[in-house]
């Protein structure tokens, strides 16, 4: 197996890295400009925005972790360095989606009807994952209560402009 090569003279990702490192907070880059910085040979608009998005998503843990900056979707434009509300913003995002995803998950193993199960191995596979899946959607519902409580007293988060 060959070592990693890039595509281009570096990393597609090392592109967007260094462009939100050198950014101002709030700064915006469009699909396009994200594609001629990584010099994308596509041959449409939309293959070269979705190369771009997903160099982008790529890039962003390393972003995250290395230079404590991340970017927010601008849509149909591109990205804006995000300031310390949009990295909570974010955070929001992800916290309903997970919040959602595991109240999917705990409706799946609940409603399993045990007394049709033969395998007692896979009956308590199922009570193991009940048991965690309920403190998991205890203990979020304890963090959104606290959450919610804080956004009383501090008011709502502002919105994105743009």
């Amino acid at each position: 197996m060959k070592p990693f090569q890039p595509v281009g003279r570096q990393a597609r990702t090392k592109y967007v890295i260094e462009w939100a490192v050198a950014a101002e907070v709030g700064d915006i880059v469009s699909y396009d400009t994200l594609a001629e910085l990584m010099e994308l040979q596509c041959r449409s608009a939309a293959q070269a925005r979705a190369t771009v998005q997903q160099t982008v998503f790529r890039a962003l843990p390393l972003m995250e972790r290395d230079h404590a900056r991340t970017l927010e979707v601008v849509r149909g434009f591109g990205y804006r360095v995000a300031d310390a509300l949009g990295h909570l913003r974010l955070g929001h995002g992800h916290r309903r989606k997970a919040g959602r995803s595991l109240r999917r998950g705990h409706s799946k193993v609940e409603s399993v009807d045990l007394a049709k199960v033969e395998d007692p191995e896979v009956v308590r596979r199922i009570e193991t994952a009940r048991v965690v899946l309920d403190g998991q959607l205890e203990a979020a519902r304890r963090a959104a209560a606290k959450l919610r409580r804080e956004e009383r007293l501090l008011g709502r988060l502002p919105r994105a402009s743009g």
